[in-house]
This record gives C-alpha cells, structure tokens and sequence, in this order.
C-alpha cells in the first residue's frame, strides 16, 4: 500500500523534497501522515520492505522507517538497497523505536553499525522533534544534491575540456597546420595545435614572439597586430617562422578578434598553414621568370641588331642588282633580265621580313608610358593611314563608339591599323570589303574589342589554333596575298604586354572577327 500526501499541490517537485515513510501499522501511517501534512512536508508512506525499497530507488529527501518494520532479514534488505546509493548520496534515515524489554533498539542499533546516516526517536513520538528532526535531514539532503549538482557540472566541463581538445586537434587535421589562440593585446599565446609545423604551447606563454617569429619579421609583424588591435580588424599575414628543427619556414596566418556584448576584444581565435614549400616554389619561379626575361630581351636586341645591321648588305645587294640591270640591259638576254629580277625581288622581300621583324622586337622595347588613349583617335590614326588603300578598292571601314584606356597610344594605333589593314588585304575578289570596329564591356574590369570584315574568312580549326598570330606564319601562298606574316603576331604581342588577349572566330567565305580585350585600368607588362 502507498500512501501520498499533498499530491496536488506537490505532484511536479523532484525527489529531494519527499519523505519517504514505512509504517507497517496503519496508526503509525496515520499520526505520521497527518504530522507532516500539517509541517507542509511531502510524503509516501508504504507498509512493507519491498516497495520501500523500489520508492528509495527514485531518490527522497529522508527516510522514517517504523523499527518493528526491520524484523528478520529486513535490516539486511534495507541496508542493500541503501547501498546502491550513488557516492555522492546518503539518504538520512530515521528509525521509529521502541525500547524492548533489556531497554535497547536491537533493529535501530544494527542499522547504526552499517556507517549508514541513521537517527533513532523513540516512540511515544514528539511531533515537533519528529518535524525539526525531518527538517535537518531534508536540509543536509539538500546540500548532498547540490554537491551532485556541483560533481556533474565539474565532470561535464571536464568533459567538455576533452571533448573541445578533442575537436581542437580534429580542426587541426581537417583545415590547417596551425590553430592558436591569443590574449586580447596578444601579449600571450594561450595556445597553439599543431600538426608537426611548430612546436605545440599547452600553457599560457609570453616569449612566443622569440620561439616562432623570424627575427627579421618581427618589427612588421608587430606593427600588423596593432593596427589589427586598434581596428579590431581580421589579422592576415605571410611570414617566415621558426620550426620545432631550428629551420626557418613560411606560413601564412589569419586571426579574427571575438568580442563581448560591449565591443571589447576577449581574445583572438587563429590558424596558420604551412605555405613553405609554396615559396620555395614561388622564388624558384620568380628566378626562371627573370631568367626567361633577360633571355627574352637578349634575343629580342639580337634581333633588332641583326635586323637592322642585315638591312644593308641587302641594300648594296638590290643597288648593283639595279646598277647591273641598267648598264648591261642592251647585253643581257631575257633569262638574265629574269634572274635578275628574282633577285631583286627576292633581297626586297628579305628586307620587308626584317623591317617586321624589327617592328616585332620593338614592341617590348618600346612605349612603356601609359597614358588615357582615345580608342577613337587612334581608330582614325589608323584608317588615315590606310585610307588611300580604302579608297582605291571602294572599301567602306566604319567603327562604333570607343572607350578611352589606359595604353600606349602609338601601339594602340598600330593593332588598329594591322587589323584593319589584314581586313582589308584578305577580301573576297570583286566584293568590296566591309569592316566595322566596336567595343563593349566584357567581364569585369575589361574591354571587349571586335574587328569584324565580310572577307575570305578561314578553316574553324586554323581559327582556333591561332596559328595566324605566330611570326612569319601564313595560311594562304604570297603568289595569291602579299605580306610577311608578322603584322598579326605584333597584334598579339601589343594586346598580351597590355595585360589583354586576342582571339578570332571565322567561317570560309563568310568573313573573320578578330576579338581583343584590354583592362579599364590598363596594366602595362614588361
């Protein structure tokens, strides 16, 4: 039987506040019942062992246990049952006496032998001693859950330390070599994970500056982290590092501030990744590319000065070819006339060759002032230059509004006359060539330029290989187009020093499209 007192007012409170009661008399449930109602207490009174027991299992405040309740194996039941207690708990227990006939409490005084918490009030019962008696146990009751309260909030912390170790290291293998963390003023590093790149800090450590920073990084460094302290501002820096082997090596780090409900800097959360042999690779590159542009620029003056010097023996060359012509003509047969005159032609031609060739070296050579250039001034720069050309063939060029870019303006010039000038070159026979130059914008930060003509056009594949913009290569014979085959590489060379590219897109019959970009803020490369 159970018996529950108050339960409508008491129904939701947690065990510590109930007092659990065996009363194998109905008397006794009775009085204690009525006593602790008036007290304003909650209990449960049952009337054998073994559902007191199971009740003692859901936890109480105290316990009052009548004595004549512990007869036979009773006391050895009840003190199984308490011993199942986790350590933290000692359930108060109050025996209910009554002196027998040698004046002793046999039941009550095995109980207090057990080191059990055990008061014995003797019977006839006191209902206020019995009361201030519950009230002591409830309150050292009390104190024992908040000591558990205190036990699982320190072993959940404890927890949550490995646990955020735990991902700590997890955080480490997953995205970065490095993580740390540091003061709000970064005067001390309170830690740093790391996997094998530096040396690990477990505990707070205020020569950090020393054991990681190269020394010749550290006036910089310093000065980063107090702009990034004074802005609160995420802190980005590549640096050199000391390794746990004593080798130096590059990392880059990046640490952002977190702050409290006032804006103020607590400490600032970091990660740092390994980018040393991504420097090693970078200085090698750095070393290959000046290699490569002082190979470039030797071969660039070789050509230039053998352009330039081969110009005049080819010169002397074509002069005699012409003395000997004039002078002997009555004496020379028509073969000779001819061979002569595959002489002639053939040094005039050498020497358009190299007058390209040096045009070609000049444009890196040259025009290294940028400056605001009217694409439209240079549009028409260009079209006076070919206008008797146009003129003679009925051709019409026409262009639509140009944008102003930063550029060399001579250059700028010369791509626009060697594409209108291939336009006007590679038209179809009796159709008067038709040419139009636009531009829009393309992509972000870029020009997209056109130079479109309903000429001959090209083979899709030899548009795409952009074989055309190579030095010296044709697609058709000289016999049917002169030329040298350098004015399109020039373009190419112009457009790419601009920080541009250039492509074209053509079908057979239909005319070509040569398209270029250039850059609205005009980077100009060496």
């Amino acid at each position: 039987m159970l018996v529950q007192n108050m339960a409508d007012q008491t129904q939701n409170e947690s065990p510590q506040q109930r007092v659990l009661v065996l009363a194998p008399t109905g008397r006794d449930a009775h009085v204690i019942a009525q006593t602790l109602t008036e007290a304003r207490l909650r209990s449960e009174i049952v009337s054998d062992m073994a559902e007191f027991c199971r009740a003692l299992g859901e936890g109480a405040g105290a316990a009052v246990v009548a004595e004549e309740a512990l007869a036979g194996s009773a006391v050895a039941v009840l003190t199984a049952a308490l011993a199942e207690q986790p350590p933290w708990s000692d359930i108060p227990l109050i025996v209910l006496t009554a002196v027998d006939q040698s004046g002793t409490h046999r039941q009550g005084r095995q109980l207090t032998m057990t080191g059990l918490s055990v008061t014995l009030l003797e019977r006839p019962l006191r209902k206020l001693t019995l009361i201030s008696t519950l009230e002591a146990a409830l309150r050292a009751r009390r104190r024992q859950y908040q000591l558990r309260e205190i036990l699982s909030q320190y072993h959940q912390s404890e927890q949550a330390l490995r646990l955020a170790d735990s991902r700590f290291r997890g955080l480490v293998e997953a995205t970065s070599d490095v993580l740390y963390q540091m003061s709000p003023d970064w005067s001390e590093m309170r830690r740093l994970t790391s996997r094998d790149f530096l040396a690990e800090t477990t505990h707070p450590n205020r020569a950090w500056m020393e054991e990681y920073i190269h020394p010749d990084d550290r006036p910089h460094v310093l000065r980063v982290i107090k702009d990034c302290i004074r802005a609160k501002a995420v802190f980005e820096l590549e640096h050199r590092v000391r390794r746990p082997d004593g080798s130096m090596g590059w990392t880059v780090s990046r640490a952002v501030p977190l702050l409290d409900e006032n804006g103020d800097i607590i400490e600032w959360f970091g990660a740092a990744s390994d980018i040393t042999e991504r420097k090693r690779a970078e200085e090698a590159l750095q070393q290959a590319v000046g290699d490569l542009k002082r190979s470039n620029q030797d071969l660039e003056q070789f050509a230039y000065v053998a352009s330039h010097d081969l110009r005049e023996p080819l010169r002397m060359v074509t002069g005699f070819m012409d003395l000997l012509r004039d002078r002997y003509r009555d004496q020379l047969d028509d073969t000779a006339q001819r061979f002569i005159a595959f002489a002639v032609d053939g040094t005039r031609r050498m020497e358009q060759l190299l007058s390209g060739l040096m045009e070609y070296s000049r444009v890196s050579t040259s025009g290294q002032d940028m400056e605001p250039v009217s694409m439209n001034e240079a549009f028409n720069k260009a079209l006076a230059n070919l206008w008797g050309k146009v003129v003679e063939i009925g051709g019409e060029v026409t262009a639509g509004e140009l944008p102003t870019v930063l550029g060399n303006a001579t250059q700028m010039t010369q791509l626009l006359q060697n594409l209108l000038a291939n336009a006007i070159k590679f038209r179809r026979q009796d159709v008067p060539p038709r040419v139009h130059a636009s531009a829009k914008p393309f992509e972000e930060n870029t020009w997209l330029f056109s130079v479109q003509d309903n000429g001959i056009g090209m083979d899709k594949a030899q548009a795409q290989s952009g074989r055309i913009f190579q030095v010296f290569q044709r697609l058709n014979t000289r016999e049917e187009y002169e030329g040298t085959g350098v004015g399109l590489a020039i373009c190419k060379r112009i457009v790419e020093r601009h920080g541009g590219r250039i492509w074209v897109e053509s079908e057979p019959g239909r005319g070509s499209t040569f398209f270029f970009t250039l850059p609205k803020d005009g980077r100009l490369e060496a």
